[in-house]
């Protein structure tokens, strides 16, 4: 789903799946408001152009989009740079240890042998280089266990996105008639942001399991560890300096102006509307309206925050 794209982007799996190209493919959200997706965005045609709209709308920063696109591509980068040598150290590691061990191997009644598991239902590690025989039993066990994690964090996400996703619908639905208030529209944003920050950590305790999961020592387990850390703080220090570079400012207040003017030609329209209802006479009101679209009550980067999750209207 969208939603898990767009709160996965530079995760650690992400660097190697593909994912991780979305990097700038998606609006971040924060206190100061919309954050500038960037992974196919070009200078956007005018809401306000072909419609009822008097206004032209503000000048697009295209200039700061190229450059800031630049700053977090090397920074990706540099990231994957990172991700390359973890993952050729943490290779080395695995092909060091059997070296001199292997696991223990039953024959399975397909005639095949088997990794042995113990009562901790780990494999049991035997001294002796690992044998091509070992090795394909090895593989094995790791593609059906890396398998039947994957299964349960599927599962996991889903159930976390349900929960998720009817927080947000009964905020909607209590504060349906109030949505183009600013305060409603902060809180819904501190409700998006949550669930975003703890999907966050879902996926990459998620990833951080599946890293884990076979590895035969716990000195491999810690490398992880340590390793996936560095790598994660370093990608919050380049966020941080990609915040405040003063490209992401002025995409940013080009959003707010944006935002500003989309509000202010809504609410001219809403009135005119209003008063066509009034010029119809008293029968007019006795037909309740509609649910307004989402997008026509909140700001683009709350709309895209919500559809992301699957939430499209307040039915």
């Amino acid at each position: 789903m969208q939603f898990w794209n767009s709160v996965g982007m530079g995760t650690l799996s992400g660097m190697f799946t593909g994912a991780g190209q979305g990097l700038f493919s998606r609006a971040r959200l924060d206190a100061l408001g919309a954050r500038v997706g960037l992974s196919q965005y070009t200078e956007p045609e005018s809401p306000f152009e072909g419609s009822a709209f008097l206004g032209k709308g503000p000048q697009f920063p295209g200039s700061s989009l190229d450059r800031l696109r630049g700053l977090m591509f090397a920074n990706m980068q540099e990231r994957e740079g990172m991700m390359m040598e973890f993952q050729q150290k943490l290779t080395s590691m695995k092909q060091e240890f059997f070296e001199s061990h292997s696991y223990e191997t039953v024959m399975g009644q397909d005639g095949k042998p088997h990794v042995q598991l113990n009562e901790q239902g780990k494999p049991k590690v035997v001294d002796g280089k690992e044998t091509k025989l070992h090795q394909e039993a090895r593989q094995e066990y790791e593609t059906n266990t890396q398998e039947t994690t994957k299964e349960v964090h599927a599962r996991e996400k889903e159930t976390f996105l349900k929960e998720e996703k009817q927080q947000i619908m009964n905020f909607l639905q209590s504060n349906k008639n109030d949505l183009g208030n600013p305060a409603i529209q902060n809180e819904l944003q501190k409700l998006i942001l949550q669930t975003q920050k703890k999907a966050l950590k879902l996926r990459q305790d998620q990833e951080e399991e599946i890293w884990k999961i076979d590895l035969p020592t716990e000195e491999m387990k810690v490398f992880v560890d340590d390793e996936t850390r560095r790598i994660r703080e370093q990608e919050k220090k380049h966020q941080d300096i990609e915040d405040a570079s003063q490209d992401a400012r002025e995409l940013i207040m080009y959003q707010e102006e944006l935002n500003k003017q989309l509000k202010e030609e809504k609410d001219r329209l809403f009135s005119k509307s209003n008063d066509e209802v009034f010029l119809k006479g008293p029968e007019a009101y006795l037909k309740p309206p509609p649910p307004p679209p989402l997008s026509s009550v909140l700001p683009p980067y709350l709309t895209e925050a919500l559809y992301n999750m699957g939430i499209y209207s307040l039915d």
